[in-house]
């Protein structure tokens, strides 16, 4: 999930939250980029070096990491969390989170971050979604309109091409022959 993604990019390097911090950055354990990807991780998942110093493929190798982690802990959120942080090996070792006090910690962290974004992202669909609604309702009372107004017209009426702009506008009909088509 995105939120997810977001919440492990904040806890790995506060990129989100400092957007000037260098998104090639490197941690003492040689973990590299927004998303702190070990060489060797990346490079099980396509990326080289090279790559996971490109923010963009960073991301991407992180966001590919992460999925590969939520079908393994079937998507447990603190697991998968602990499994980026620790080691899917410690995680499974552990039945959990393992104990150590970087990793609970981390846990805490990106379950606390991912449960901010995940409502910011609620919140954004909820919003979408009454906007979605109030125009679908203010089309269907459009439409509704036009309705009525073709249901006024008897229904034999034609209108004649050279009085539509007069029809069209005092909604009163003519009779005659149409003898063009209307593009």
């Amino acid at each position: 999930p995105e939120a997810l993604v977001r919440a492990v990019i904040r806890q790995e390097t506060g990129w989100l939250r400092n957007p000037d911090r260098q998104a090639t950055i490197a941690s003492p354990a040689g973990a590299l980029g927004v998303m702190q990807v070990m060489p060797r991780t990346g490079a099980g998942l396509g990326y080289s070096t090279a790559d996971l110093r490109d923010p963009s493929k960073n991301i991407d190798a992180g966001t590919k990491y992460l999925s590969q982690l939520m079908r393994q802990f079937s998507g447990d959120i603190a697991k998968v969390a602990a499994a980026y942080n620790a080691g899917p090996g410690a995680v499974q070792k552990y039945n959990g989170t393992p104990p150590y006090k970087e990793t609970q910690d981390y846990v805490a962290k990106v379950t606390q971050y991912y449960r901010e974004y995940s409502s910011q992202v609620v919140a954004a669909t909820n919003t979408a979604t009454k906007a979605a609604t109030a125009q679908a309702a203010a089309s269907a009372a459009v439409s509704a309109t036009v309705s009525k107004s073709v249901n006024l017209l008897p229904k034999t009426a034609a209108i004649d091409p050279a009085k539509a702009d007069k029809t069209i506008l005092t909604g009163a009909p003519t009779t005659g022959t149409v003898t063009s088509t209307f593009g």
